[in-house]
């Protein structure tokens, strides 16, 4: 009876330590799938900028990029919504109507200092950032009112600046909306254009 116990215990004890290594093992491989910094990588190593998860559990996550062009510091928050398979342009974003630049609240952008957008002027500050779609050259508004819902209540008179920029075509699709820093350049990039602007400080 003794030699039947002592051989049914061996047996416990050689199966839990074959097993127990194991075991921790797919839980520190489980630990390590769920671990997020919430921050995106850049497009390319050393960019000039940083994008950040502010808010992921939204449909279109709420993020911001933050860089520099020059001496002038750039904040871009913004939804950042899906293409899903759908017909973006001309279609869930119409031709010539203003467009939020993004999902849910308005698109902001904040610069540390005075700036020229495409050639033109524009204070420092922080602003509503809208655009206008078109099959050629979009119309890219700064707009005074920084925090509102969408482009619901989106008031022309509040303008501060208009430019006008012609988007280019990439070949590999941009499943989400993200705004990047290239060069001397902010690009709002989805599904297949790129759509930039030139920022240089006057100061």
């Amino acid at each position: 009876m003794k030699i039947t116990q002592f051989l049914f215990y061996s047996t416990l004890l050689v199966f839990a330590i074959a097993c127990g290594p194991a075991s921790t093992g797919q839980e520190g491989e489980a630990m390590g799938a769920t671990d997020s910094t919430g921050v995106a990588a850049p497009e390319a190593e050393n960019a000039p900028y940083t994008i950040q998860v502010l808010n992921a559990d939204l449909p279109s996550p709420r993020k911001e990029m933050t860089g520099s062009i020059g001496s002038v510091d750039i904040t871009v928050n913004y939804g950042s919504p899906s293409v899903r398979g759908r017909e973006i342009w001309g279609g869930l974003e119409p031709y010539s109507e203003v467009w939020r630049s993004g999902a849910n609240e308005a698109t902001t952008v904040q610069f540390s200092k005075n700036v020229q957008i495409e050639g033109k002027d524009l204070p420092a500050g922080r602003y509503g950032l809208f655009t206008i779609p078109e099959k050629g050259a979009w119309t890219i508004i700064f707009n005074s009112v920084a925090d509102q819902w969408g482009d619901f209540e989106y008031d022309a008179t509040k303008d501060v600046l208009r430019v006008e920029s012609t988007p280019k075509t990439i070949k590999e699709n941009a499943e989400q909306l993200d705004f990047l820093i290239e060069g001397n350049t902010i690009v709002l990039r989805w599904e297949k254009i790129a759509l930039p602007f030139s920022v240089a400080a006057t100061e």
